[in-house]
């Protein structure tokens, strides 16, 4: 059988193994349609890499991401003066790259707010972490982005899973509120700071209906994407009745062994995530249900394959069985391994003193 620590050792050994030469790290080095690099799923593995003392491959990723934003820092600098103008404001960060960092024209989901805000976070985090100033074009990169985040927050984007891009989501504007919160802490950056003040008003305010969070404005639906305010970084009091409420209803509306994204998802037949098993044992972890995290990690764990590889999710409890094999003969088998999935397991795992060596 194999261990926690084998599979802490084997999901290191993949990331560091995974990364692209120019720094980037392939959702999925063995699935055509993952072979880019995101912005969030990346910024995971580097946070996970930064955690275990791998920060080489980490600010490997981090000047990779640095040299995106800085080679589109003139559409960058359009979408912040015209927030409102979409075509713009779609060019000017994508939320996918080719593994060279060269650009890409096509029809993605590509203004996705949630991916770039990730990215911050985690790159003031690895600064924090090494105990290293950011400056030169690392300081340009991080100044950019808070800017951006700033001035476009509360235009409608593509959630965490690349849809309903005419609305806007409570999870984004968590993710983009660790950010904003984090850059104003390290900069006491007065701009920065007042925006967040105005994202916390509206996540509080317009991201609730009845008493608990929402997966868009408006909506009366939970979405496991609502992690995302409890996770990395509370932007949310853990124990206050909103989230308390919210994740009720996320155990008892998505979870069965592994959780779900949402009620109505029928990507390859709506199963349960192993990347979002894990951010939810992360909220365990910080709640101190130990006990409720380590069965989250266990059972991420019993999803690895043969060689100790995790996909992206599994078909079991499936929400819309008859997708599975419509998204199968798309794209081809459940991607795996992501490493987005051994990202998570690795956190977890770290949150639980689960380390190898």
């Amino acid at each position: 059988m194999r261990t926690q620590v084998d599979l802490v050792a084997g999901s290191l050994r993949l990331l560091i193994e995974s990364q692209h030469s120019s720094g980037a790290f392939p959702a999925a080095p063995r699935y055509p349609t993952y072979r880019f690099c995101w912005f969030r799923d990346a910024s995971y593995v580097a946070h996970a890499l930064s955690r275990f003392g791998e920060h080489d491959a980490a600010a490997r990723f981090h000047r990779w991401a640095e040299r995106i934003v800085l080679a589109q820092a003139d559409a960058v600098e359009g979408a912040i003066r015209d927030p409102h103008g979409s075509p713009r404001r779609a060019a000017a960060l994508r939320a996918r790259y080719p593994l060279d960092g060269t650009g890409q024209d096509d029809d993605w989901p590509n203004f996705q707010l949630d991916g770039i805000a990730t990215w911050l976070w985690t790159r003031l985090d690895h600064a924090r972490r090494t105990d290293r100033r950011i400056e030169g074009e690392a300081s340009r990169a991080t100044a950019l982005v808070a800017r951006y985040l700033a001035a476009l927050w509360d235009e409608p984007n593509f959630d965490a899973w690349e849809e309903a891009g005419d609305r806007r989501h409570p999870s984004t504007w968590g993710c983009t509120l660790a950010a904003l919160e984090a850059y104003a802490r390290a900069t006491a950056d007065a701009s920065t700071d007042a925006a967040a003040s105005a994202l916390r008003d509206a996540v509080l305010r317009r991201g609730v209906r009845d008493g608990s969070f929402t997966k868009h404005e408006g909506a009366s639906e939970v979405d496991a994407n609502l992690l995302f305010l409890a996770v990395p970084q509370a932007v949310v009091p853990l124990e206050g009745a909103l989230f308390q409420r919210t994740l009720g209803r996320i155990e008892a509306e998505l979870v069965d062994g592994g959780l779900h994204r949402y009620r109505r998802d029928t990507f390859y037949g709506g199963g349960e995530w192993v990347v979002l098993t894990g951010l939810l044992g992360w909220c365990y972890a910080r709640l101190g249900r130990r006990a409720d995290a380590r069965r989250c990690l266990d059972w991420m764990a019993a999803q690895a394959d043969a060689v100790g590889n995790l996909p992206e999710q599994v078909p079991t409890h499936l929400y819309a069985p008859s997708m599975l094999p419509v998204w199968e003969e798309r794209w081809g088998p459940v991607a795996t391994p992501l490493l987005w999935s051994h990202a998570a397991y690795l956190i977890l795992a770290d949150e639980l003193g689960e380390r190898a060596g």
